[in-house]
Protein backbone atom coordinates (compact mmCIF):
# COMPACT_ATOMS: atom_id res chain seq x y z
CA UNK A 1 0.00 0.00 0.00
CA UNK A 2 1.46 3.33 -1.00
CA UNK A 3 1.28 6.19 1.64
CA UNK A 4 0.90 10.32 0.22
CA UNK A 5 1.08 13.59 1.74
CA UNK A 6 -0.08 16.66 0.93
CA UNK A 7 2.03 20.01 2.21
CA UNK A 8 0.93 23.13 3.27
CA UNK A 9 -0.69 25.30 0.27
CA UNK A 10 -0.44 21.82 -1.82
CA UNK A 11 -3.45 19.25 -2.92
CA UNK A 12 -3.50 16.11 -4.27
CA UNK A 13 -6.79 14.11 -6.28
CA UNK A 14 -7.35 10.67 -5.44
CA UNK A 15 -9.68 9.17 -8.87
CA UNK A 16 -12.11 6.26 -7.08
CA UNK A 17 -11.80 6.88 -3.64
CA UNK A 18 -12.68 4.46 -0.53
CA UNK A 19 -16.31 4.70 0.69
CA UNK A 20 -16.18 6.11 4.50
CA UNK A 21 -18.88 5.37 7.06
CA UNK A 22 -20.31 8.18 9.57
CA UNK A 23 -17.08 7.97 11.62
CA UNK A 24 -14.51 8.31 8.45
CA UNK A 25 -13.51 4.73 8.56
CA UNK A 26 -13.02 2.58 5.16
CA UNK A 27 -16.24 0.82 4.69
CA UNK A 28 -15.34 -3.36 3.81
CA UNK A 29 -17.32 -5.76 1.19
CA UNK A 30 -18.12 -8.75 2.75
CA UNK A 31 -15.21 -10.39 0.99
CA UNK A 32 -12.89 -8.44 2.85
CA UNK A 33 -12.23 -5.79 -0.08
CA UNK A 34 -12.32 -1.80 -0.02
CA UNK A 35 -15.13 -0.51 -1.44
CA UNK A 36 -14.36 1.91 -3.75
CA UNK A 37 -16.61 5.41 -5.38
CA UNK A 38 -15.96 4.93 -8.54
CA UNK A 39 -15.88 7.33 -11.16
CA UNK A 40 -15.40 9.63 -8.51
CA UNK A 41 -12.72 12.04 -7.21
CA UNK A 42 -11.60 13.02 -3.79
CA UNK A 43 -9.61 16.24 -2.98
CA UNK A 44 -7.31 15.86 0.18
CA UNK A 45 -5.26 19.39 1.22
CA UNK A 46 -2.66 19.93 3.76
CA UNK A 47 -3.04 16.17 5.23
CA UNK A 48 -0.89 13.86 7.24
CA UNK A 49 0.31 10.69 5.58
CA UNK A 50 -2.49 8.38 4.13
CA UNK A 51 -2.30 5.34 2.30
CA UNK A 52 -3.46 4.60 -1.08
CA UNK A 53 -5.91 1.91 -0.75
CA UNK A 54 -6.07 -0.96 -4.23
CA UNK A 55 -7.66 0.73 -6.65
CA UNK A 56 -7.73 4.28 -5.70
CA UNK A 57 -4.77 6.22 -7.56
CA UNK A 58 -3.63 9.69 -8.03
CA UNK A 59 -4.35 12.62 -10.36
CA UNK A 60 -1.34 13.47 -12.86
CA UNK A 61 2.17 12.54 -11.98
CA UNK A 62 1.07 11.67 -8.58
CA UNK A 63 2.78 14.71 -6.92
CA UNK A 64 1.38 17.41 -4.58
CA UNK A 65 0.06 20.51 -6.66
CA UNK A 66 0.18 23.87 -5.33
CA UNK A 67 -2.85 25.55 -5.31
CA UNK A 68 -3.96 27.89 -7.88
CA UNK A 69 -3.40 31.24 -8.04
CA UNK A 70 -5.54 34.29 -9.11
CA UNK A 71 -4.42 37.92 -9.15
CA UNK A 72 -5.94 40.82 -8.67
CA UNK A 73 -8.73 41.90 -11.72
CA UNK A 74 -9.05 38.47 -13.09
CA UNK A 75 -11.00 35.35 -12.26
CA UNK A 76 -11.09 31.68 -13.19
CA UNK A 77 -14.09 30.87 -15.08
CA UNK A 78 -15.22 27.73 -13.49
CA UNK A 79 -17.60 24.80 -14.35
CA UNK A 80 -19.20 21.83 -12.38
CA UNK A 81 -18.80 18.51 -13.69
CA UNK A 82 -21.53 17.14 -12.30
CA UNK A 83 -24.72 18.10 -9.84
CA UNK A 84 -22.97 19.79 -6.27
CA UNK A 85 -22.70 22.39 -3.67
CA UNK A 86 -19.96 24.59 -4.33
CA UNK A 87 -17.26 25.85 -1.25
CA UNK A 88 -19.71 29.10 -1.17
CA UNK A 89 -22.55 26.74 -0.09
CA UNK A 90 -24.31 27.72 -3.59
CA UNK A 91 -26.05 25.02 -5.48
CA UNK A 92 -24.73 24.24 -8.81
CA UNK A 93 -26.02 22.34 -11.74
CA UNK A 94 -23.81 19.88 -14.12
CA UNK A 95 -22.17 22.58 -16.67
CA UNK A 96 -22.31 25.67 -14.95
CA UNK A 97 -20.44 28.05 -15.27
CA UNK A 98 -19.10 30.77 -12.26
CA UNK A 99 -16.11 33.13 -11.87
CA UNK A 100 -13.66 33.14 -9.01
CA UNK A 101 -12.24 36.42 -8.71
CA UNK A 102 -8.69 37.00 -7.62
CA UNK A 103 -6.92 38.01 -5.88
CA UNK A 104 -7.01 34.96 -3.82
CA UNK A 105 -5.92 30.76 -4.08
CA UNK A 106 -8.77 28.58 -5.07
CA UNK A 107 -8.79 25.56 -2.96
CA UNK A 108 -9.82 23.42 -5.85
CA UNK A 109 -13.10 20.75 -4.64
CA UNK A 110 -13.70 17.61 -6.07
CA UNK A 111 -16.48 18.51 -9.64
CA UNK A 112 -15.22 21.38 -9.97
CA UNK A 113 -13.15 22.42 -13.22
CA UNK A 114 -10.81 25.64 -14.21
CA UNK A 115 -12.20 26.01 -17.57
CA UNK A 116 -9.42 29.32 -18.14
CA UNK A 117 -8.12 32.42 -16.79
CA UNK A 118 -9.67 35.67 -17.64
CA UNK A 119 -8.32 38.94 -16.89
CA UNK A 120 -10.48 41.93 -16.38
CA UNK A 121 -12.02 44.11 -18.82
CA UNK A 122 -10.84 47.97 -17.77
CA UNK A 123 -13.88 50.76 -18.43
CA UNK A 124 -12.68 54.15 -17.89
CA UNK A 125 -14.72 57.31 -17.69
CA UNK A 126 -16.94 58.22 -20.78
CA UNK A 127 -16.36 54.51 -22.00
CA UNK A 128 -18.58 51.16 -21.69
CA UNK A 129 -18.56 47.47 -22.80
CA UNK A 130 -20.98 45.89 -24.85
CA UNK A 131 -21.39 42.25 -23.61
CA UNK A 132 -24.14 39.56 -24.39
CA UNK A 133 -25.28 36.51 -22.18
CA UNK A 134 -23.69 33.10 -23.39
CA UNK A 135 -26.17 31.55 -20.91
CA UNK A 136 -28.94 32.30 -18.58
CA UNK A 137 -26.90 34.54 -15.53
CA UNK A 138 -26.99 37.75 -13.21
CA UNK A 139 -24.82 40.55 -14.09
CA UNK A 140 -22.44 42.65 -12.10
CA UNK A 141 -25.27 44.27 -10.74
CA UNK A 142 -26.89 40.95 -9.83
CA UNK A 143 -29.56 41.87 -12.37
CA UNK A 144 -30.85 38.23 -14.22
CA UNK A 145 -29.71 38.14 -17.85
CA UNK A 146 -30.75 35.59 -20.31
CA UNK A 147 -29.10 33.60 -23.07
CA UNK A 148 -28.10 35.92 -25.75
CA UNK A 149 -29.02 39.24 -24.31
CA UNK A 150 -26.85 42.27 -25.04
CA UNK A 151 -26.39 45.56 -22.46
CA UNK A 152 -23.99 48.38 -21.74
CA UNK A 153 -21.47 48.17 -18.50
CA UNK A 154 -21.03 52.25 -18.24
CA UNK A 155 -19.74 51.90 -14.05
CA UNK A 156 -15.57 52.58 -14.78
CA UNK A 157 -14.05 49.62 -13.08
CA UNK A 158 -11.89 46.08 -13.92
CA UNK A 159 -14.65 43.46 -14.69
CA UNK A 160 -13.69 40.42 -15.08
CA UNK A 161 -16.59 39.14 -17.11
CA UNK A 162 -17.87 35.38 -17.57
CA UNK A 163 -20.32 36.65 -20.42
CA UNK A 164 -18.42 37.52 -24.12
CA UNK A 165 -18.03 41.33 -24.75
CA UNK A 166 -18.88 42.13 -28.15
Amino acid sequence: MQHMHSPPDCYVTVLNPHARDEKGNPIFDKYGEIVLRLGREEVRFNCEPFPLFPGETLRGNGQPTPLPQVEANAAFLLTAKWDLVDADGVARTAGARWLYKGPASLRPQAGVEIVEKRSAVIIGVNQALRVAALYDCSDVEGKKRFAGEQWLIKTPGAYPVSYTHL
